[in-house]
C-alpha cells in the first residue's frame, strides 16, 4: 500500500501549479530531507518519502515539458544518489540551495 502524505496535492491540485512552484516545493521537502538525515534520522524515511512523492507528481504532471520532465527525473536520480548511494552526481547542499532558491524567486514574482 501507497501512503499518500500529500493528500490535497495528490488530488490534481498539485497540477494547477506552475513547473516553479512544483519544483520550489520539491526543493522545501529535499531541505527537509536533508536536515532529517544529518540532525533527526528518525523522521528521515517520512521526510525523503515526501520528497519523492513530489518528484513523482511532477513526472506524471500531463503539463510537463519533455525538458522539464528530463531535468526532473535526473535530479530525483541525483538527490537519491547524495542521499542512499554514492553521491555519483557531486551534489552538495549549497548547489541545491542555490538551485531551489532560482525555482523560489520564479514562483513567486
Amino acid at each position: 500500500m501507497k501512503i499518500v502524505y500529500h493528500k490535497d496535492l495528490a488530488n490534481w491540485r498539485w497540477y494547477k501549479l506552475t513547473f516553479a512552484q512544483q519544483m520550489w516545493n520539491i526543493g522545501s521537502e529535499i531541505y527537509r530531507s536533508l536536515q532529517a538525515k544529518e540532525k533527526y534520522p528518525e523522521r528521515f524515511e517520512q521526510a525523503s518519502d515526501r520528497m519523492l512523492e513530489l518528484f513523482d507528481l511532477t513526472l506524471s504532471n500531463p503539463k510537463c515539458t519533455s525538458s522539464q520532465r528530463k531535468e526532473t527525473a535526473r535530479l530525483r536520480e541525483g538527490i537519491c544518489s547524495y542521499l542512499w548511494w554514492e553521491n555519483e552526481y557531486d551534489l552538495d547542499p549549497n548547489f541545491l540551495n542555490k538551485y531551489f532558491f532560482a525555482f523560489g524567486l520564479i514562483a513567486n514574482q
